[in-house]
């Protein structure tokens, strides 16, 4: 005789998955013990099809039908993710389990996975079997910009730990604010107070494109700090369409310039600079021009440097503003990144400042008007 019947697994919904196995027909009726595969584990199985000996499929009646269920308790799909909105990690996962179930927790804590159903912080303990397999369970007072380990526990009723999964997250809060955009762009009127103190081991590196080259266009500059005996110059600037640099600790020395050539709204470039060169590139990272500095400086600035213009304090904090396009904009002190400026809006008020990434403050435009941005990222 053909074969009999089937092992089918069915999903919640009765709609067929797979035939998982098929039998003689001299098994029908006969107890049969069958072990469900892994991922079918959490699928419910069924003993419903079978070929007579007219080669008729046919199907047992609804009270024969045997539906089965796992009965080793496993811990699935744990799934965590970020609410931004509301400042929150979310929480789910599914248990499949037997007569053996007693309780889920869900633990937390920030080097490694909790091990054990007390270890460190709890999320939380569910005594009714899937309570957050479709909605979410929000666990909230965490840290901004903080890696998490979450474990889950299946507890038995005895308190063993019957199996467990473990998932990691990554908050960022900060970001629901902000809308990042692929640059901002000066008109005159604007600049930022980076709020950082220059020093010897400062390394700055910037993503540009200038909109004007007539007369002095600034991307940054620091410039006659009022410590006579020891003046600071740094700065990269455009003077008459070439790109320009210098980082000088004395009145007398002359600058070092790197006369790069630019075009309006054509030349996209790269820089760095540091105590040692400064080195400009195309789009792409291709060097094109690398110039040693004049001179090395030896003490720290005593005001922060502005970006967009310069800050002069010999004339009172003279603005010498420009018009440029910033794609992105990062300072480095003895190689450990300090500020991360990247061209963003607040979603808010569809304000167009700059966000440090790595202190996480929004940068405002410290003059008039408003910068203008350009496509989101």
């Amino acid at each position: 005789m053909a074969n009999a019947w089937c092992i089918n697994a069915i999903s919640c919904d009765w709609c067929l998955i797979q035939t998982l196995q098929q039998l003689d027909s001299s098994n029908i009726w006969v107890w049969v013990q069958f072990t469900a595969p892994n991922p079918l584990d959490d699928k419910r199985l069924d003993y419903i099809k079978y070929t007579d000996k007219n080669w008729n499929t046919c199907c047992l009646s609804w009270e024969n039908e045997i539906l089965i269920y796992a009965t080793n308790w496993t811990i699935k799909n744990l799934t965590l993710t970020n609410d931004d909105t509301n400042e929150v990690v979310n929480v789910k996962r599914n248990d499949i389990f037997w007569s053996n179930r007693k309780k889920t927790v869900v633990r937390y804590k920030t080097w490694w996975y909790p091990t054990s159903i007390t270890d460190w912080t709890l999320a939380v303990e569910e005594l009714v079997q899937n309570q957050y397999a479709s909605t979410w369970y929000n666990v909230s007072w965490l840290s901004d910009w903080t890696t998490y380990y979450f474990s889950a526990f299946a507890v038995a009723q005895d308190d063993t730990i019957i199996d467990m999964q473990s998932k990691n997250i990554t908050t960022d809060f900060f970001w629901w604010k902000y809308q990042k955009v692929e640059y901002i762009q000066s008109s005159w009127t604007q600049y930022i107070d980076s709020s950082y103190i220059i020093t010897p081991n400062t390394e700055i590196s910037a993503d540009f494109q200038f909109t004007a080259t007539t007369s002095q266009q600034m991307i940054f500059w620091i410039w006659q700090d009022n410590n006579t005996s020891s003046w600071i110059n740094f700065n990269v600037y455009i003077w008459w369409s070439s790109v320009r640099s210098a980082w000088l600790s004395d009145w007398t020395s002359s600058n070092s310039w790197n006369n790069t050539s630019v075009s309006a709204n054509t030349n996209r470039n790269k820089f760095v600079l540091n105590n040692w060169t400064f080195k400009i590139y195309n789009s792409s990272w291709t060097l094109i021009n690398t110039t040693n500095t004049k001179t090395t400086i030896s003490r720290n600035a005593t005001h922060s440097f502005w970006i967009f213009a310069r800050r002069e304090m010999y004339y009172s904090n003279f603005r010498n503003l420009s018009r440029w396009k910033l794609y992105w904009f990062q300072v480095k002190e003895s190689w450990t990144l300090v500020r991360d400026f990247i061209p963003a809006y607040r979603k808010s008020d569809s304000v167009i400042w700059l966000v440090d990434a790595v202190n996480k403050v929004f940068y405002t435009n410290a003059w008039s008007w408003t910068f203008t941005k350009w496509p989101n990222i």
